[in-house]
């Protein structure tokens, strides 16, 4: 039985693909930010491959990265809890690695799958929250990297100004209400949501 969270929790990855559009049923990351230890779906996703791979794409960019003389923070050394003024809503993140040039600091995010509008933007809202939730890095310039085993798209500093901070709270105001959002199961969506049948009856199971 899924047990009601104290408080909403958002992971950023959720708030990223609620924001790209690329799921429909914004019920499901709203489900998942006011519940925990629900009943999970069974996933064919080949995990041990994705961190291998993950793994190892991380691994090159530390190196390079260090090899440029810049300093480094990996993973849980970068992570944030961002809590939203005025609300009890608490934004979790953690960036793949943080390199320190000088006053800039740059986010870089490690994707071994096909690119995705959601990839850029998990990795704005790391540049939008960090300086907030980490007063070390407050007097940073901050920019961005998302990348891929083949290529790496840059992010600067001017993508995350006044309309992107609107639409991250407008986002973030539809997993904070108490009242559930627009569902939409469908083979597509469910294929991937981790929430199972005894939480969400409606879930579509692919024949």
């Amino acid at each position: 039985m899924a047990e009601k969270r104290n408080s909403p929790f958002v992971w950023v990855t959720w708030l990223s693909k609620l924001m790209s559009g690329e799921i429909s049923c914004e019920w499901a990351p709203w489900f998942r930010s006011h519940y925990q230890a629900y009943d999970k779906a069974p996933s064919d996703f080949d995990l041990a491959t994705w961190n291998i791979r993950h793994t190892r794409l991380l691994r090159e960019i530390r190196l390079q990265r260090q090899q440029a003389g810049d300093e480094v923070l990996v993973e849980g050394q970068a992570q944030f809890y961002y809590e939203r003024p005025n609300s009890g809503l608490v934004l979790s993140g953690k960036p793949d690695l943080v390199s320190f040039s000088g006053n800039t600091l740059t986010v870089h995010d490690a994707k071994t799958g096909q690119p995705r509008a959601s990839d850029q933007i998990q990795v704005m809202i790391y540049m939008y929250c960090l300086p907030i939730a980490r007063p070390e890095f407050a007097s940073r310039t901050l920019a961005g990297q998302v990348v891929y085993e083949s290529r790496s798209v840059g992010i600067p500093p001017s993508a995350v100004g006044s309309d992107f901070e609107k639409d991250f709270n407008y986002f973030l105001d539809v997993l904070e209400s108490d009242t559930h959002p627009h569902k939409a199961p469908s083979e597509n969506e469910c294929r991937f949501c981790d929430i199972g049948p005894l939480s969400c009856p409606e879930r579509v199971t692919a024949p």
